[in-house]
C-alpha cells in the first residue's frame, strides 16, 4: 500500500498575510494545501468578489476554489447564514476526491485562523499506512494557544477551535462540516456529502473522538492588515448578523474596537453575536475570558512552539505590528516569502 497523504482542507483564506504564512509554514510538509472560499458573505450573501486579494498563492500543491454559486436558495432555510457557510465548508470533500484522494489518506480540516504544526506531519509519516481504528477516528488538534486578535491578547474559553485530523474515509463518510463542527447549533446538512452528528449516525458508523495537546495554534480575529481586515471578518462571517456587525462603519464604534482589541478586552460586536455557541454535546454556554500575554509592542518576542516558525521570523523582522497590539497601521503582505526549515 503506498503511504498515505496528507490534506490541508481550508475553508477561506484569512486574508493574504495568514494565506501565505499558512503555505510558508506548511506547503513542503504536507500534499496538498486547498483554500475553498466564497465569492459571497456567508452573513448575507452579497458579493465580495471584489476584495478578492491579488497575491494570494499557487503552486504544485497549493489550491484555491472559488465558490461563486449556491445550489439552492438559502434564504429559505431556517439560518441562511449557516446555510451557505456549510455548503462552501463541505466544497473541501469536494476538492478533496477531485484531487484524488483516498480512504487510506489524512485530512486535516482547519478554518482560515487554525494553523496546524507542521512537527505533527512527521508524527503522521512516521506512522506508515493507516491503520484500521484511525478510519474511525477525529482527532482534534488542540492548539498551543488560542490567540485572540493578535499575539499579545489570548482566549482562555470552553469553546476551543481547532483543527480536525482524521482519515479520508471518515471524510467521505460524513462530509467536510461534520468533521469539523459535527456538535451543535453549527452544523447543518447542507451541500457535498453532507451529515450532521447523532442525527444521521448509527453507532457502528459513529467515529471516535480524541484530543492530541499541543498540535496547531488558532488565531482569533487577528484578521489580514489590522482594523480592515477585522472589520470585513465581522461583516462576512455567519457568526456576525446582527445588524451592529454590519454597520460597523463610524469612527466611534471603530475607535471603541481598537481601544478594546489594544488591552485585550472582548469587543463589544463579539458580545453581540447572532447565535449562542454552545459546548460539543453538553449544551452548555459559552465561559470566556481575556488574558495578556507576555508578548507586545516594546516587550518579548514569541518564538516556535508558541508560534508557527514562519510568524516568529516574521515578527522578529518587525513585520506584522498589528498582530503585537498595534491596531494603528494597516501593513503591506505582499513581501512575505517561504519558509522551509525544519522544525525545532
Amino acid at each position: 500500500m503506498s503511504p498515505p497523504r496528507i490534506f490541508n482542507l481550508v475553508l477561506g483564506t484569512f486574508g493574504v498575510e495568514w494565506h501565505k504564512i499558512r503555505v510558508a509554514e506548511l506547503e513542503s510538509h504536507v500534499d496538498y494545501i486547498v483554500f475553498v472560499q466564497s465569492s459571497f458573505r456567508f452573513s448575507d450573501g452579497t458579493n465580495i468578489t471584489a476584495e478578492f486579494p491579488s497575491q494570494l498563492l499557487s503552486g504544485p500543491n497549493v489550491r484555491r476554489i472559488v465558490v461563486d454559486r449556491l445550489p439552492f436558495d438559502c434564504k429559505k432555510t431556517r439560518i441562511p447564514a449557516l446555510c451557505r457557510e456549510n455548503i462552501v465548508r463541505n466544497e473541501l470533500g469536494r476538492a478533496f476526491d477531485d484531487l484524488g484522494g483516498t480512504a487510506f489518506d489524512w485530512v486535516i480540516i482547519s478554518d482560515g485562523d487554525e494553523i496546524p504544526d507542521r512537527a505533527l506531519m512527521q508524527r503522521l509519516r512516521a506512522m506508515g499506512p493507516l491503520s484500521k481504528p484511525y478510519n474511525h477516528t477525529i482527532v482534534q488538534l488542540d492548539p498551543y494557544h488560542r490567540f485572540k486578535y493578535g499575539v499579545h491578547c489570548e482566549e482562555v474559553s470552553n469553546h476551543i477551535g481547532q483543527p480536525q485530523l482524521t482519515s479520508g474515509k471518515v471524510l467521505r463518510d460524513i462530509g467536510s462540516v461534520a468533521v469539523k463542527q459535527s456538535w451543535g447549533h453549527y452544523c447543518r446538512a447542507y451541500g457535498y456529502n453532507s451529515h450532521c452528528l447523532l442525527a444521521n449516525w448509527t453507532i457502528a458508523y459513529k467515529p471516535t473522538i480524541v484530543r492530541w495537546p499541543n498540535t496547531s495554534w488558532h488565531f482569533s480575529s487577528a484578521s489580514d492588515g489590522g482594523v480592515r481586515g477585522l472589520i470585513s471578518k465581522k461583516q462576512s462571517n455567519a457568526d456576525h448578523t446582527s445588524s451592529r456587525a454590519q454597520n460597523l462603519t463610524s469612527n466611534g464604534e471603530i475607535a471603541l474596537m481598537i481601544e478594546k482589541v489594544s488591552r485585550c478586552e472582548e469587543d463589544a460586536q463579539n458580545a453581540d453575536l447572532a447565535f449562542a455557541r454552545r459546548r460539543p454535546m453538553d449544551g452548555h454556554a459559552e465561559v470566556k475570558t481575556f488574558l495578556r500575554t507576555p508578548w507586545g509592542l516594546g516587550g518579548p518576542l514569541p518564538a516556535y512552539p508558541d508560534v508557527p516558525h514562519a510568524l516568529e521570523r516574521l515578527l522578529r523582522a518587525g513585520e506584522l505590528p498589528h498582530l503585537l497590539g498595534d491596531w494603528s497601521v494597516v501593513v503591506d503582505s505582499s513581501h512575505l516569502q517561504q519558509d522551509n526549515r525544519a522544525p525545532r
